[in-house]
């Protein structure tokens, strides 16, 4: 399956274009290195990134350079549908915190922990909760 209908997905954040191009580069020099995208599939060939916006508009550049068939080359993005996390949209934690309230990756990341901790939760958001935890990681080195 074409890897291009995902790159135009919605970034969450704004983005460092000069990070954004090292990526590109490093992309173009050594492949897909590190954790694929997830990315969250809301119907109607509409995306969000939930994860790796860095990597996402790298990606995005390379299309708008027409790197087609080295972007579809690549095993870079975890896809979950809307319909897979709708009950986090809904869930309050005990001290009133919804998915809304979440600015960040860390109050993210409390926010699905306490879900996970209080809920039975699927495999979806389980994916979630640990691609963000990988984040945090990673954003800490």
């Amino acid at each position: 399956m074409s890897n291009t209908r995902y790159v135009n997905a919605e970034l969450l954040n704004n983005t460092d274009k000069d990070k954004a191009t090292k990526i590109a580069q490093s992309i173009i020099d050594n492949g897909w290195v590190g954790r694929k995208i997830l990315i969250l599939d809301m119907g109607g060939n509409q995306y969000r990134a939930l994860t790796g916006n860095h990597r996402l508009a790298a990606l995005q550049a390379l299309n708008e350079k027409e790197e087609y068939k080295l972007i579809d080359s690549l095993d870079c993005f975890e896809i979950i549908t809307s319909d897979d996390i709708d009950e986090v949209y809904s869930y309050e934690t005990s001290y009133g915190y919804t998915y809304d309230d979440c600015l960040d990756d860390d109050s993210l990341y409390r926010f699905l922990a306490d879900m996970a901790e209080n809920t039975a939760i699927n495999d979806s958001i389980k994916t979630y909760l640990d691609y963000i935890d990988a984040e945090i990681d990673c954003n800490n080195r």
